[in-house]
């Protein structure tokens, strides 16, 4: 279940692109470190994976240096969650594609079985956080939604099953503790589910790299992760009456708790 998106990211091996290079992040004060970062990134890709790992450690060396500009931050930033995405195996023209071709459930257009949640989170976060240094170009925004898109897919696919046109709880734990995992988040967050959906909405409304079926897809994607956070919200406070779609959920029965979250969720992703 699950794969990513991208206009230009990178990580093909022979004839890789790599996107940041393009576009000329390596200019102004410091730009030796941030060149650096592009020359190793440039040499990563399948067949040298460990060159990723080592443009994150650079990239955190400049994201937390104090003598590093705004400027030379937000490319850290950008290339970080670059690293993170190649290293994850994230290519583009696959879920451009796949994006035409989902069935209820736009999660069906990401297929990252074999992601890393954690790091596929932390390079929608480092993306975000270069959004929030300055502007980025309307391919870096193509990025960071792919990136926050990602991030939800991966984040629902480690605690939930969604297949068949039903969801159900991977390993043993109960509906409402996985739905809680899922959302995660709180106070100063920046990886929580909300989080992600608030970015993905945000990067998508500049997006014109997408069509309009693409970008309905995605932007589907951002509401069904709000309307997750939503139910989580209803279940902590056991709602007895809590409305998705044409159904109403009691959330306050301890002995249909569990079996009304994922029927709700079933609801939210296919619209059962």
């Amino acid at each position: 279940m699950v794969p990513i998106i991208l206009g230009l990211l990178v990580v093909q091996g022979c004839g890789k692109t790599n996107f940041f290079r393009q576009i000329g992040l390596a200019s102004g004060n410091g730009a030796s470190s941030v060149s650096n970062l592009e020359s190793i990134l440039d040499s990563a890709g399948p067949g040298n994976p460990a060159k990723y790992t080592e443009v994150i450690s650079a990239a955190d060396a400049i994201i937390n240096s104090s003598s590093s500009t705004t400027a030379d931050r937000q490319k850290a930033y950008a290339y970080k969650g670059e690293a993170l995405l190649g290293k994850n195996g994230i290519t583009v023209t696959e879920i451009v594609s796949n994006l035409n071709n989902v069935g209820t459930n736009p999660l069906d257009a990401f297929n990252l079985s074999s992601a890393s949640a954690n790091e596929i989170a932390a390079a929608a976060v480092a993306l975000n956080a270069a959004s929030s240094q300055g502007d980025l170009s309307s391919d870096q925004q193509m990025t960071r939604a792919i990136a926050n898109a990602a991030a939800i897919s991966t984040k629902v696919n480690e605690v939930f099953s969604v297949t068949n046109n039903a969801v159900s709880v991977k390993g043993g734990a109960s509906a409402e503790s996985a739905l809680s995992q899922l959302v995660g988040g709180g106070s100063g967050s920046d990886d929580g589910l909300t989080d992600f959906a608030s970015a993905l909405a945000d990067s998508v409304a500049d997006l014109s790299g997408l069509d309009d079926e693409q970008k309905g897809t995605v932007t589907d994607i951002s509401d069904k992760a709000e309307d997750a956070t939503d139910l989580n919200g209803a279940v902590a406070s056991r709602d007895t009456s809590y409305q998705v779609g044409n159904t109403a959920y009691d959330f306050s029965n301890e002995s249909t708790r569990s079996s009304n979250i994922t029927n709700a969720l079933s609801s939210i992703f296919f619209g059962n």
